[in-house]
């Protein structure tokens, strides 16, 4: 897998935190810059943390007893690979379709606590996105600073966005990071069985 397809694959994964902080940037009364690098610390932090977690230990220590070198096991894995990022993806679209309503009410600030509590439902998606490179065999730390500056951006840009265009832009944001992941499923399989 060519490096900007693992670009494009975390950011197709970053557009469900950022969509989560297009909702809370919904309801700021004022942005606080200094709250705002706080909150993409924590929030970009946590997603990048799972991320690289999951990658390392499937990696390092349970994918040594499946990832081996067996041309059948390495198909196996690829599919369950394509597996993964295509059911991220169907699921953001699904949350893109269904629109859940939010109720906006204007807050003084964010707090952290809640950021945090959000940071840890939303990294699901990254623990499976970690678990998927692995299949891959894709060791993630080589692309530690780019795949850091996309999850702390988006945070960040979600909650401009939330503040500037409202809650509506989750669906967008769902819509395009779950084509996203789905489109880069898609070429990886078609890789797989035609190499």
């Amino acid at each position: 897998m060519k490096f900007i397809e693992i670009l494009l694959l975390t950011l197709g994964i970053s557009f469900d935190a950022f969509a989560v902080m297009t909702c809370k940037g919904a309801m700021l009364q004022q942005i606080k810059k200094a709250r705002l690098v706080q909150i993409g610390i924590i929030f970009g932090g946590w997603q990048v943390l799972v991320l690289l977690l999951s990658n390392f230990i499937f990696t390092h220590y349970i994918g040594d007893i499946i990832l081996s070198d067996s041309i059948n096991i390495g198909i196996l894995c690829k599919i369950l690979s394509v597996s993964i990022f295509c059911g991220l993806g169907v699921y953001m679209i699904a949350k893109a379709v269904k629109n859940k309503f939010i109720q906006e009410r204007r807050k003084e600030d964010l707090l952290l606590k809640e950021i945090f509590i959000l940071a840890v439902i939303t990294s699901i998606d990254a623990l499976l996105a970690g678990v998927g490179f692995a299949f891959l065999k894709i060791d993630l730390f080589n692309s530690l600073i780019p795949i850091i500056l996309i999850n702390f951006f988006s945070v960040i840009f979600g909650v401009y966005t939330g503040y500037y265009y409202g809650y509506e832009q989750k669906t967008k944001a769902y819509t395009v990071g779950g084509t996203m992941l789905v489109c880069i499923s898609i070429r990886v399989l078609l890789n797989t069985l035609l190499s």
